[in-house]
């Protein structure tokens, strides 16, 4: 039976970490199938280049697809991280059946997302204000999917949401990016270290073995599948933290919402 994280009082570190790594372990398989189902054609991808050689034009296109799939996992692990928070038991064909409806605005939300935080990155005067909104927009996507907000609407209430906030969504959401980062680290390690003792064994070799590069690959592949949802299950939670703060949400009539609401169109 699945256990309510979110609580009817707000969450401090401990509890947001507790919450994270609860949901994860409770619903393992789900978040688990959809980081393969996302992420399996980018891993084909990577070895046909890798093993292809190295084109400009397949570089390109192996980034809009990273991009892409990187996105739209991103989006579909929401909806279950949320049902997970709220009691409900989250479920593969769920999560692509709310997902799914909404996917075109998540893509424009992501390519505004991504065009104005660039622009504003790309001068010295800038960057103050792109770290700013990283931070006042790190709710956009949970607004889309579970508010059905439009992108504006989205944009607008993640903001409103990490207003008085923003160092506390700051501390937390570097937390959560290095426990991310470090466990990709970690378990990418083993690859790494294999094909740093080829090297070394062989310092006439110039290119990676395809063995190399196929262990690589699946590492990372691997990898990415197990420590992706730490970061959207803990966002998730800081989400509803923070409209608990806010607005003292009914968290009991949320889940019921949850469960009953078809599918946005």
């Amino acid at each position: 039976m699945a256990t309510r994280v979110a609580a009817r009082r707000p969450m401090g570190l401990g509890d947001l970490l507790d919450g994270t790594f609860g949901i994860y372990r409770q619903h393992f398989g789900t978040f688990v199938a959809l980081g393969a189902i996302f992420l399996l054609p980018e891993l084909l991808l990577n070895l046909v280049l890798r093993l292809a050689g190295p084109s400009n034009a397949f570089i390109a296109a192996q980034a809009l697809v990273s991009w892409f799939l990187g996105l739209a996992l991103y989006a579909a692990m929401i909806p279950p991280s949320a049902e997970a928070a709220l009691g409900a038991t989250p479920s593969v064909g769920g999560a692509l059946r709310r997902v799914g409806p909404r996917l075109g605005p998540v893509l424009r939300l992501g390519l505004l997302y991504s065009l104005a935080l660039g622009l504003m990155a790309v001068t010295v005067v800038g960057i103050p204000f792109a770290i700013y909104f990283v931070v006042a927009w790190a709710f956009p996507y949970h607004a889309l999917l579970l508010e059905d907000l439009g992108i504006r609407a989205a944009l607008a209430r993640s903001r409103s949401l990490a207003r008085g906030s923003w160092w506390r969504v700051f501390g937390l959401l570097l937390l959560l990016s290095v426990l991310t980062f470090g466990i990709l680290l970690v378990l990418s390690l083993p690859a790494a270290l294999a094909e740093g003792l080829d090297r070394l064994l062989d310092p006439a070799q110039a290119e990676q073995s395809g063995a190399g590069i196929v262990l690589g690959e699946l590492t990372t592949f691997v990898a990415q599948i197990l420590a992706y949802p730490l970061g959207v299950i803990g966002w998730t939670l800081l989400y509803y933290d923070l409209r608990l703060r806010k607005e003292g949400l009914d968290l009991e009539l949320r889940a019921h919402e949850l469960a009953s609401a078809p599918p946005a169109g």
